[in-house]
Formats: structure tokens, sequence, C-alpha cells
């Protein structure tokens, strides 16, 4: 199978459309499927319960819910990577914190 990022990390509008798409086609499966499963995953991605309610309450289609919980779970998951980029570049390089001793 092949990735669906870029070996560098550059991600195309094209790219963009298919990992969306690869992601609504797999929340509409467990919406289906394994709701418990969906809503723990959405947990364990920091994805806020409120944006499923949300989308249930403006859609009355599975389909448009699990587009919509796609475009949150992928800007979440952008999101994460940022921060971690930004933070990964101001790590102290030279600590000086001296250890106690144990005898």
């Amino acid at each position: 199978m092949d990735s669906l990022v870029p070996a560098d990390f550059e991600i195309t509008p094209e790219h963009r459309n298919l990992m969306l798409q690869r992601i609504q086609e797999r929340v509409l499966y467990l919406l289906q499927q394994d709701m418990p499963f969906l809503l723990n995953s959405l947990y364990r991605m920091d994805v806020p319960e409120s944006r499923l309610q949300q989308a249930m309450k403006n859609h009355t289609d599975l389909s448009s819910v699990a587009s919509e919980l796609a475009e949150a779970i992928y800007n979440r998951e952008l999101q994460k990577q940022i921060t971690r980029k930004k933070y990964a570049s101001s790590k102290p390089t030279d600590i000086d914190i001296e250890l106690p001793k144990i005898e």
C-alpha cells in the first residue's frame, strides 16, 4: 500500500483529499458498526466529544457526519504535529543539573 504522506512530508491538496477520504471511510464504518470504538478513538486523538455531537446535530445522514468528523480528526492531528515541531526545536541542549549522590 502506498503511503498517504510523501517522504518529504509536503502535503499537497491531492494528498490531503486522499487522507480525508480514507479517514472518512473509516469513520463511516465505525459510525455504522462500532460506535464505542469510534468514541474511544476520538477521545484518544483528543477530538472533543462536542465535535461529534455538533456533527450529529448538523447532519441527518451518516456520510456527512463522517465527513465532518474526518475533517476534525485531520485538523487535530495536524495541530498536534505543528505543536510538536514548534517545541521540538526549542529543546535545551545543555542542562546544568546536579543530581544528588546515592549512598
